[in-house]
């Protein structure tokens, strides 16, 4: 029984990066949880697929066939997979940054893709937009595990803001409060 608590334990580190890709909480309460929500719900959207996944599932697919996952030795940063127009798959990576306002309440996200032989680095409001505005990426991959759960037969009910008011985030380690 304890080896099954263990398997179902986060780590810190996992914690950390989940922050990284979704954070940061202070404050935040359900949003952060639907901004979970919100980017698994995409088709495209395959998490933490290795590279051999990726290659048996881009390999027989057309030109603009695109998958998303996390970069997972780079915690913030995200990796499209894609058929190019040479029928090769190729990658981009992208990184999430995300900007603190003055009043440390508030915060604005960005999606910055990397610099590429002939395109410069351009930043996005979000991970769907930047989606939406590359021509190269015209078909979702199929085969997402969060899609067909979240978006399956069973939908994924969450339950409002109102509901979640007296969730408590607000205390959390100054440590963490470093979103350079």
């Amino acid at each position: 029984e304890k080896e099954e608590d263990q398997k179902n334990e986060v780590s810190r580190e996992r914690f950390g990066k989940m922050l990284d890709y979704f954070g940061p909480l202070k404050n935040r309460g359900i949003k952060f949880i639907e901004s979970m929500i919100s980017l698994v719900s995409n088709p495209w959207f395959h998490g933490e697929v290795d590279l051999d996944q990726i290659q048996a599932k881009l390999a027989l697919e057309d030109k603009g066939t695109f998958l998303v996952k996390f970069a997972e030795n780079k915690p913030g940063y995200f990796i499209i997979y894609f058929v190019s127009i040479k029928n090769e798959i190729d990658n981009q990576f992208v990184r999430r940054k995300v900007i603190m306002h003055s009043d440390q309440t508030s915060f604005e996200e960005q999606y910055i893709t990397a610099r590429t032989k002939g395109s410069n680095k351009q930043t996005y409001s979000s991970l769907e937009r930047l989606i939406k505005e590359q021509p190269h990426l015209t078909k979702p991959c199929s085969g997402s595990p969060y899609y067909s759960i979240i978006m399956g037969p069973k939908k994924l009910n969450l339950m409002s803001s109102r509901d979640m008011d007296d969730l408590d985030t607000s205390e959390t380690d100054s440590e963490s409060e470093d979103y350079s």
